[in-house]
C-alpha cells in the first residue's frame, strides 16, 4: 500500500527512488513490524490472561515443564499479524511470490492456531 504511495512520488520527487529498493523497504517492514508488536503486545497478553488461554501442565509429565504452567499461549496470533501487516504495507503487491509467501506463513498461522485450540480445549500439553 505505502510502496505503491511512493512509486507514484517518485516521478515528481527523486528522492523517494529508495523506496524501489527491496532491502530499504525490508528494514522499513521490519521496523513497522516491530513497532506494531510494541504496541499491541501488552494490551493482547493481558486479553489472553484475561480469558485464562494458558498453558496446561499434566502432573505425569517432566519436573522442567511445571514452571510454563500459567503461560499465555496464542502469541503467534500477534506475530502473524504484525508481520501481515507490515509486509502488505510494504510490499509490491504485484509480485506473485509475496502471495505465495503470504500464504504459507498464513496456512503455518493457522496450523498453529488449530495446535493451541486443541490444546485448550484438551486442558492439557502434549510432552
Amino acid at each position: 500500500m505505502i510502496y505503491h504511495l511512493f512509486a507514484i512520488l517518485t516521478e515528481e520527487v527523486s528522492f523517494f527512488n529508495v523506496f524501489k529498493y527491496l532491502t530499504f523497504r525490508s528494514i522499513l517492514a521490519a521496523f513497522c513490524s516491530l513497532i506494531i508488536w510494541l504496541a499491541v503486545g501488552n494490551r493482547f497478553i493481558a486479553l489472553i490472561r484475561n480469558y485464562q488461554i494458558q498453558q496446561y501442565i499434566r502432573e505425569e509429565g517432566p519436573a522442567s515443564h511445571h514452571k510454563k504452567s500459567g503461560t499465555p499461549t496464542m502469541g503467534g496470533l500477534l506475530i502473524i499479524l504484525a508481520a501481515l501487516v507490515s509486509t502488505l504495507m510494504w510490499v509490491d503487491l504485484g509480485e506473485s511470490s509475496i502471495w505465495l509467501t503470504l500464504f504459507c506463513g498464513l496456512s503455518l498461522g493457522a496450523l498453529g492456531f488449530h495446535d493451541d485450540c486443541l490444546k485448550i480445549r484438551r486442558g492439557t500439553t502434549r510432552a
